[in-house]
């Protein structure tokens, strides 16, 4: 695996840090933390060795804080939040250190329909903004907001590229079993189950 045409393996933790930045599926969520210093912690690969912070370091958290409309939230403790309003302070701790990659693992899986909608928007934006985003979703209907998407079966790619180009019935028969139907609504595939 490769980063900016060099091996993973080749950079140090810290530049990795700097560049990539992760939001798993589920926590470890430090409830007793607030939400400013759990966005905080996004900064650490950018920390000398005394670990001290500036002035970049408190305008990086601020705009973290800003994109992810949880600056208002900044002095409760993570354990006070809704399910929603902590999956955005998560996303804010890996905005804050700057990446230019986000990784997400399954970011909308405990998330209502607004607040999956909400998050993906918020998603189109960051990319909008330069930031490389790669999600894994289980939902192919919300793999339709993607650029591109990429189908895994048994550990290996089965399909890869433009939404409207993969999400076909044929290839999600392979992916997800026989009862997936694909119908188009307003140009655009959708999945249903039955």
């Amino acid at each position: 695996m490769e980063l900016e045409g060099r091996p993973l393996a080749a950079w140090s933790s810290w530049a990795r840090g700097q560049r990539l930045a992760l939001v798993p599926q589920n926590g470890p969520y430090p409830e007793e933390l607030t939400v400013e210093e759990v966005v905080r912690l996004g900064r650490t690969p950018h920390l000398g060795l005394l670990g001290r912070e500036g002035r970049a370091d408190a305008e990086a958290v601020g705009w973290a804080l800003a994109q992810t409309q949880v600056a208002e939230f900044r002095h409760r403790l993570l354990g006070t939040l809704s399910g929603g309003e902590r999956q955005r302070v998560m996303l804010a701790r890996a905005l804050a250190s700057r990446p230019h990659y986000l990784l997400l693992d399954e970011p909308t899986a405990h998330l209502d329909l607004h607040h999956q909608a909400e998050f993906l928007c918020l998603l189109a934006g960051l990319r909008a903004q330069g930031i490389g985003v790669l999600t894994v979703l289980h939902d192919p209907n919300l793999a339709r907001q993607a650029d591109r998407v990429a189908f895994l079966a048994d550990g290996r790619v089965v399909a890869e590229g433009p939404p409207d180009a993969v999400i076909r019935e044929d290839l999600l028969a392979r992916v997800y079993g026989p009862m997936v139907r694909v119908r188009e609504v307003d140009g655009r595939p959708v999945v249903l189950l039955g």
